[in-house]
């Protein structure tokens, strides 16, 4: 799998993702565009009165120099970096203009959700993560990227959605100086199954040329979201790869546990895919 066009989500108050993003576009040589949603701008502009209201056209202009200041911003980290970017500006949802710009590109980067101030429990990395049907790394708000992805940890339990995020972090394996792969125990069922293929991950591993060193999850009981925290703290890991566990409906939003624990306590920028 290519990972050559990235898409990074921008805020006005933290740019964490966007340093990850363009560091990680250096590493893997890629294409990265920064995305700045203006959520209010797409509401108030559905009001009959908004062009007649000098009180919301004050309001739209502050928000566009808003996302003017984030592009200055962001221009400068890319250029710092060396990487080819573009910027674009939508108004509305940044969730759903998130997934739409992403449909022509390889990875979706975004912050982690401020959970203790967010309306809703939901925010676009949960968004992204469980329905845009792209690797998405979530990154941690206000962290010191250092690195991006130079010391992995890769969280296998031989599930469609590990195997799912193993295969699109398989550019940032390759440029790694240190891959750990933690194996688990999966808890797949299949009702007609009488003998199952072994998936040998190090063989696979080792026939597209990265090497990587093993450790199991040694207490099965133990949660898995704090066991790859653990690993991932001992190892001083950048970027955990795991699958992401869960399903939405219109009306309802379900997360595994270990899945919501990361995207809520993670240290590091995590690789997710569903």
């Amino acid at each position: 799998m290519c990972l050559d066009d990235f898409i990074v989500h921008v805020k006005s108050d933290d740019f964490a993702a966007p340093l990850f993003a363009a560091r990680a576009a250096k590493v893997l040589g890629a294409h990265l565009t920064g995305l700045f949603a203006l959520r209010d701008v797409g509401q108030f502009k559905l009001l009959a009165e908004a062009e007649s209201s000098p009180y919301l056209q004050r309001f739209i202009e502050q928000e566009y120099a808003r996302a003017h200041e984030a592009e200055q911003r962001f221009r400068e980290i890319a250029a710092r970096e060396g990487v080819e970017w573009e910027w674009r500006i939508g108004e509305g949802d940044a969730a759903d203009l998130l997934g739409m710009a992403a449909r022509l590109q390889d990875l979706i980067i975004v912050g982690q959700s401020d959970w203790e101030h967010t309306e809703s429990a939901w925010d676009v990395a949960e968004r992204m993560v469980l329905t845009s049907g792209k690797p998405t790394v979530v990154v941690p708000r206000g962290s010191a990227v250092e690195t991006a992805g130079k010391n992995v940890l890769v969280a296998w339990n031989g599930s469609r959605e590990a195997a799912e995020a193993l295969l699109a972090a398989r550019p940032f394996l390759k440029n790694a100086d240190r891959v750990t792969v933690m194996a688990g125990q999966g808890r797949e069922t299949l009702p007609t199954r009488t003998n199952v293929p072994k998936l040998d991950v190090s063989a696979y591993l080792s026939r597209h040329g990265i090497t990587a060193t093993y450790q199991p999850l040694e207490d099965p009981d133990t949660d898995a979201g704090e066991a790859i925290i653990a690993a991932a703290t001992e190892l001083r890991a950048d970027l955990i790869v795991m699958g992401a566990y869960g399903r939405s409906w219109v009306t309802e939003w379900l997360l595994g546990g270990a899945t919501r624990h990361i995207l809520k306590a993670a240290p590091i920028p995590v690789l997710m895919v569903h």
